[in-house]
């Protein structure tokens, strides 16, 4: 029989599930948004690939990958999604109705937690549904609230099983924190965590089963090995450490900035942080945020209104962190000092209080909580990215509300009340504005297909979010980086926000050329010469901009003699874009020698920055309506002979007159604009604006949660082209082009 406490405590829980159902449907049919795409495609392959939902072939950001084996999350939430998918239909509606379980899930779990560190458990798992960044991304199918859901609830099972002292409670804990492991690799980050709890209440069992998330996620690694042939994980860790180098000082000190910033914005309202700390502490966050706001250069150019809400927002943030920071040394030095019998402590009287009860254990736990998830953002995300402080979220809650419950601050219901209305206010406007921005593409690609009679045409895209799902179920096909297929008269799609990238239709082009520095020259043996050959290559200036111009010569250098095929004046105004050559070799026809490429001063005799470039460099044969390439120049580049002027310092690595070098410049147009579609979502809460650059989800535009637009800006512009012209292919990669999957 279930006791009326019991009772009580399964009414307030049924209670906040309903709570969270409740508040999320309104927002089921948002429309598919940001990567909510890529889980998709991967979910759409476990019928075809069941134990490999992510060994499939796709374009990310116009690169072709083999598969999606390596990215940060392994498949649980595509399996989940394919579940929903099996149930609902892959729709907006059906798979959004299925993830309503992860708000539940987090609120229930949330309720656990706070019935064991707090006195108010309903309104904790209340906070914590509504805080901005949890409510925002409850209407998102990535793998964020999947995470933080699941992981509180492997806290909340694991916390009560080693407070009761039973196995099964335990255990379960532990395979909920393997699962975790699967959404994420961040997740591997309870281990550690349930082990402290564990240690600090003395459970063998609960040391053990701690340890669980490691095995399982071991073991798939292996199984993982095997089937790739590769350890998974490797690449992303060599991409973020070595490449995107996110342990440089520089770049975490950024990431901190962008972490305090968001904790003071899209948790607790700044209100309820600022009013539970002490006036220096206060005082010395107004100060660093103020010195941020005017030296900062991404913060600098803010207009007033931005700049305060950035300094009182990384104020709440800082506040807040101190606060944490603070409670968690003071348990450890209680918790030290407990272990010293030669001492009373409890003569002290500022420990006194921790020494004849069990807080510290309570506030080391939850406080280690969240300055791990949050040290671990900081040290390990590429940005400070609102939605990865996720898991720290709920500690922050029952941080912030057993200091509440500590205080004793006048007029403490009217804060509680205001804190509670301004929060849900806060969440309830980033929601909208979310919703709004998603919307956008659907809309953009429901009108795509009428307003420009694309039933002839084939249409190409270059982004990703919901920009690329929407358009791949109009029949539009995403274009790689390198990827020349594009005809005359095809569509070509370009948005502004939804992270366009460089193609080789886009106005500037980057080659990878052999680079001259006047006066030198390189010189290339070449094949017999044969009637029906032609030397084709691109030629450009890389520092145009500084140069008066450069003179370049090509010739044929036979025991015959010197035969000119090309010399030209190459002035900035020229150089500044790629041109190609053609160079009929008709007359050469059965002769054996050499060309020569050779960069000369111009008749100024100043030689600052003369440089040119040439490349996609080839000798090609035609054969009917199919060239052949006999000789690609960069290609034998090493056997090329170099021949700088004697006497001439070139200002280069090594003095190199002559090097192979990746070279941007202009192009020949190879599109014409049609239409540019402006899109201004009527909701003024704004996650990311055009003029401020305000991100909730941060990405490195700017270092706000959110912005009220007060300009008549657009949030986002597609811009519609069509192809003039065919760009040249030669030289490109040719992968095998992801195909096409349609989202029905």
């Amino acid at each position: 029989m279930v006791s009326r406490k019991a009772g009580a405590v399964l009414v307030s829980r049924a209670a906040i599930a309903l709570f969270a159902i409740a508040i999320n449907i309104p927002f089921v049919n948002q429309a598919f948004h940001m990567d909510d795409g890529i889980f998709l495609i991967a979910a759409k392959n476990v019928s075809h690939n069941p134990l490999f939902p992510q060994d499939l072939p796709v374009l990310f950001e116009g690169v072709s990958v083999a598969d999606l084996g390596s990215t940060e999350h392994p498949p649980l939430t595509v399996y989940f999604m394919a579940l929903c998918g099996a149930i609902g239909g892959f729709s907006e509606l059906g798979l959004h109705l299925g993830f309503l379980v992860f708000p539940v899930i987090l609120g229930i779990a949330t309720h656990s937690l706070a019935h064991r560190f707090t006195s108010h458990p309903t309104m904790v798992a209340i906070a914590v549904l509504c805080l901005p960044v949890v409510y925002v991304m409850s209407h998102t199918l990535m793998s964020d609230l999947p995470l933080v859901a699941l992981w509180t609830a492997a806290v909340a099972l694991f916390v009560h099983g080693v407070d009761s002292g039973q196995l099964k409670w335990i255990a379960a804990g532990g395979v909920v924190a393997a699962l975790v492991a699967f959404i994420s690799y961040a997740g591997l980050c309870l281990v550690p965590l349930l082990g402290l709890y564990a240690l600090l209440h003395r459970s063998r069992s609960g040391l053990f089963l701690a340890l669980l998330p490691l095995a399982a996620f071991g073991s798939w690694l292996v199984v993982s090995f095997f089937h790739y042939g590769r350890f998974t994980p490797s690449f992303l860790l060599s991409h973020y450490l070595l490449v995107e180098k996110v342990l440089s000082p520089t770049l975490i000190s950024r990431k901190l900035i962008y972490a305090l910033v968001f904790l003071g914005g899209i948790t607790i309202f700044p209100l309820a942080l600022i009013a539970l700390s002490k006036k220096w502490r206060i005082l010395t966050g107004l100060l660093v945020g103020t010195l941020i706001v005017n030296l900062l250069p991404l913060v600098a150019d803010y207009r007033f209104a931005h700049k305060f809400l950035f300094v009182a927002l990384f104020t709440a943030g800082s506040v807040a962190v101190w606060e944490i920071v603070q409670k968690a040394a003071t348990a450890v030095y209680a918790l030290r000092e407990r272990h010293r019998p030669q001492r009373r402590l409890s003569d002290s009287p500022l420990f006194g209080e921790l020494y004849r009860n069990p807080a510290p254990l309570d506030d080391l736990f939850l406080g280690v909580w969240f300055l791990g998830v949050v040290v671990f953002c900081v040290l390990f995300y590429l940005t400070g990215a609102a939605r990865y402080l996720l898991p720290a979220t709920p500690a922050l809650v029952l941080l912030m509300m057993r200091r509440a419950e500590e205080a004793v601050i006048p007029k403490m219901q009217p804060l509680a009340i205001a804190t509670a209305t301004f929060t849900g206010l806060t969440a309830l406007g980033l929601a909208v504005a979310d919703y709004q921005f998603a919307e956008i593409y659907r809309s953009f690609a429901e009108n795509f297909a009428m307003a420009h009679q694309v039933s002839t045409k084939t249409a190409w895209f270059s982004g990703e979010w919901g920009f690329r799902t929407y358009l791949e179920r109009a029949g539009a096909r995403q274009l790689g980086r390198r990827d020349p297929r594009p005809q005359l008269g095809d569509l070509l799609i370009v948005p502004t926000l939804a992270t366009p990238y460089d193609t080789l239709f886009s106005d500037r082009l980057s080659l990878d050329a052999t680079v001259l520095i006047a006066p030198s020259r390189v010189v290339f043996d070449v094949p017999t010469m044969s009637a029906d050959q032609s030397l084709c290559l691109t030629v450009g200036m890389p520092i145009h901009d500084k140069s008066d111009g450069v003179s370049f010569i090509i010739d044929f250098l036979s025991p015959q003699g010197r035969h000119p095929l090309r010399q030209t004046l190459l002035l900035p105004q020229d150089g500044r874009r790629w041109s190609v050559w053609e160079i009929p070799l008709t007359e050469l026809k059965g002769q054996k020698g050499r060309i020569s490429f050779s960069a000369a001063v111009n008749s100024s005799g100043n030689a600052d920055a003369d440089w040119v470039a040439f490349g996609r460099a080839h000798i090609s044969e035609t054969h009917g309506s199919r060239k052949e390439v006999i000789y690609d120049f960069l290609a034998h580049f090493q056997e090329a002979r170099i021949e700088p002027e004697p006497g001439i310092h070139y200002h280069t690595p090594g003095n190199n007159a002559v090097f192979p070098l990746t070279v941007w410049l202009e192009q020949q147009p190879t599109k014409v604009l049609l239409k540019k579609h402006a899109y201004r979502p009527a909701w003024p809460v704004r996650l990311m604006d055009a003029d401020a650059h305000a991100g909730f989800w941060s990405m490195g535009w700017g270092m706000l949660p959110y912005s009220i637009s007060n300009r008549d800006g657009a949030l986002e512009s597609i811009s519609v082209y069509t192809v003039c012209r065919r760009v040249d292919g030669y030289g490109e990669t040719n992968p095998r082009w992801a195909p096409t999957w349609q989202i029905n």
